[in-house]
């Protein structure tokens, strides 16, 4: 029997016979239509059949497969019988051409420019998840075909293990599942027991047969209770998995941890460790009072951070302590700093551009217009400033001495400039344009020396590396490109950007590319494996400038939300986990460690305070609330505990005896609780807006209440 079923058009074939090899070489079955057959009811039997027979059905993707009438059949034939649909893109295609039941799938990149290797792996993973459900779905139908050609043959029906399977499998099955039970199936299985209930009724009476009944259901309802969270914890972890596979660490971190609360095995703990050891933690975020406008900089050591915000206000800050620098009222279409960070250039959409002075709050007009400030770029050594512009032009000065030096204007005339980035000596510009071209400029001479085309739409971003040899070019084609610096020659793509890549950012060293775009994500990519490594979450819009510290070891963004955040890459691999606790039953909202950090309380949504003995990996419940424990402290000599819940009271405890003195009420819920240095005072904050004191060692009254 054929594991899996393999549809495509004939121009894809050689394509098919890797993949087929490849498949069979990890241990997969395949059933793939070879033949010239023509197309007769014989030739439609054996399709169909091949089709009943798989546990899964890969489509493979093309021009010519969609519009096929043969592979429209089988794709209907494989959705008719719920069979688990895997849609593989060989030739990309659009997705109001593709069958519904596969447009709404993941899809599985296999085209020329995609990693065999690495796509195969996914689709190994694809195949072999959920396997047991898959066999027993495809055994099923096989049984009601057989079933269904005998004119419903009682004696076909399922009776003993086989049924009560059978029924389990039914229940199990839920709208999570890719392959759901189709109506003969369904119909096959009811019959089943109706035929088995005939028989049992001969040989039990009516009491056992109803007490058998009831125990069934009730083994049901638990069996499929447990195999529910079995299965959901399956699909939890396939996200992660899917997560991981991407490089987006943080969201398949939060999958695993939750699919180990419904299934508790080590390899799911080892996933999450994997996971947890790849993020990089985020080590300060500066978010302005008020919205951004989209208009943002860094300086390319990632050591100052400005934005436009609300009110036509352009503000600064040092990246590193966090503090603000003294602002001014103004508007601006484009940022940038040098590379210091000491000053900070900007243009309007009038044409006006000038340079303010972040030490002593000078701000500068240069002479000369450019007429519609795009972008703007210092030279590394801050000597000359370029600004792209709407008329096409690029527009030089002296950004020491404010004084005009010239306008370039490449030809034949390109588009509208969307991006600029001068080489590390000074000596050569490269400008994005609009007309999805790259341009590089000789600045002593004044004259285009290179015209890039690669990109299929508008060349959003330019970066240079550390040493000028190479040039890095993202676009609105969701593609970056890397390029000779000094022969134009195009070295590879970089692949797998979703959206528009806003900005690019070289390593210290080189050996390292960071992006960041319409996905929201900051990219960090590997050059010599041409592909991105991790990715940095955080930003609620475009991330629109990046760059890495002096030593590589921290990398800054700033997005469209007007919020820069800081990256540490030197923590990635750190943050192993060393041990989990569990025993609650809801989220934990509260811990305060104590007695020399070898013990921790915990307060959660359940209720419970449990006392926990991390050298024994014991716990001690301690009830006493009867609503949501909100919040915990230990006074430093370890003797109290105080904890405040939703309802409504602050219970202290005597850890050494384990028991509760008496309950302080409070009008709303208690917040958070702290005691004094001394551990003669308890500071309360409740929803009612109050800080209240209390003495610990005598009755419950408030020494003072601030309004």
């Amino acid at each position: 029997m054929a594991e899996v079923f393999i549809s495509y058009s004939r121009r894809d074939e050689e394509f098919v016979r890797r993949l087929n090899s490849a498949l069979q070489e990890r241990g997969e079955k395949t059933w793939v239509d070879w033949k010239e057959i023509l197309p007769t009811s014989e030739w439609l039997k054996e399709i169909l059949a091949g089709i009943e027979g798989a546990n899964a059905f890969i489509f493979v993707l093309t021009p010519d497969s969609v519009a096929s009438d043969p592979c429209a059949q089988e794709i209907a034939h494989a959705v008719a019988n719920n069979k688990r649909l895997i849609p593989l893109v060989h030739r990309d295609v659009t997705a109001k051409s593709v069958h519904a039941a596969l447009a709404e799938r993941n899809w599985i990149f296999f085209r020329d420019d995609d990693d065999f290797d690495t796509s195969l792996e996914i689709l190994i993973k694809a195949l072999q998840l959920d396997i047991a459900w898959v066999h027993a779905h495809t055994r099923l139908l096989t049984r009601a075909v057989e079933w269904e050609n005998s004119h419903r043959d009682p004696s076909l029906t399922l009776s003993g293990n086989d049924l009560h399977h059978a029924e389990l499998w039914l229940a199990q099955a839920g709208a999570d599942k890719d392959v759901r039970p189709t109506s003969q199936q369904t119909e096959f299985i009811l019959t089943s027991r109706r035929v088995a209930n005939r028989r049992y009724r001969r040989l039990v009476s009516a009491g056992l047969i109803a007490l058998g009944l009831i125990l069934l259901l009730t083994l049901v309802t638990w069996q499929q209770r447990r195999t529910a969270r079995l299965y959901e914890a399956s699909d939890i972890s396939e996200k992660a998995l899917l997560g991981l596979g991407d490089n987006d660490v943080q969201a398949a971190e939060v999958y695993l941890a939750k699919a180990l609360t419904l299934d508790d095995r080590l390899e799911t703990r080892e996933r999450l460790i994997e996971a947890r050891a790849r993020v990089a933690p985020i080590v300060r975020t500066i978010t302005p009072a008020s919205a951004g406008k989209g208009v943002v900089a860094l300086s390319p050591n990632g050591k100052r951070f400005a934005a436009l915000v609300q009110g036509s206000r352009i503000v600064c800050w040092d990246v590193a302590t966090g503090h603000q620098l003294p602002g001014f009222r103004g508007d601006a279409t484009a940022l940038a700093f040098d590379q210091e960070g000491t000053r900070l250039a900007g243009g309007d959409a009038l044409g006006h551009v000038w340079v303010w002075d972040t030490a002593n709050g000078v701000r500068r007009p240069l002479a000369g217009r450019s007429k519609g400030v795009l972008c703007l770029t210092f030279s590394r050594d801050g000597s000359i400033l370029a600004a792209g512009s709407m008329d096409h032009s690029i527009t030089l000065w002296d950004a020491r001495a404010g004084i005009f030096l010239r306008s370039l204007l490449g030809s034949p005339d390109p588009d509208r400039v969307r991006c600029l980035a001068f080489s590390p000596d000074g000596k050569r510009l490269a400008a994005g344009h609009w007309d999805h071209s790259v341009r590089v400029w000789d600045i002593e001479r004044g004259i285009q020396i290179l015209s890039l085309r690669k990109h299929e739409d508008a060349v959003t971003s330019i970066a240079f590396s550390p040493g000028g040899d190479t040039l890095a070019a993202g676009g609105m084609d969701n593609r970056i490109w890397l390029w000779d610096a000094h022969t134009g020659s195009a070295l590879r793509p970089l692949n797998g950007q979703q959206g528009t890549v806003e900005s690019l950012a070289f390593s210290p060293d080189g050996k390292r590319l960071a992006s960041g775009g319409d996905d929201h994500k900051v990219r960090i990519w590997d050059l010599e494996l041409g592909q991105d490594n991790f990715n940095l979450h955080g930003h609620q819009g475009s991330v629109l400038v990046v760059a890495f510290s002096a030593g590589g070891e921290n990398i800054a963004s700033g997005g469209e939300d007007g919020i820069e955040r800081s990256w540490n890459l030197a923590d990635i691999g750190k943050r192993a986990e060393l041990l989990t606790l569990r025993g609650h039953d809801a989220a934990v909202s509260a811990v305060a460690p104590f007695d020399g950090d070898s013990s921790l309380a915990s307060g959660s949504f359940d209720g419970a305070i449990r006392l926990w003995d991390l050298r024994r990996h014991t716990d001690r419940p301690l009830p006493g609330h009867t609503r949501e424990v909100l919040s915990l402290d230990v006074s430093s000599d370890g003797k109290l505990l105080a904890s405040g819940g939703k309802d409504n009271r602050i219970l202290l405890w005597d850890l050494k005896l384990g028991k509760s003195l008496p309950a302080i009420p409070v009008q709303g819920h208690v917040r958070s609780v702290a005691f004094s240095p001394d551990c003669s005072l308890l500071a309360s904050g409740d929803d009612e807006g109050m800080i209240r004191i209390w003495k610990v060692e005598q009755n419950r009254e408030p020494l003072f209440v601030p309004v």
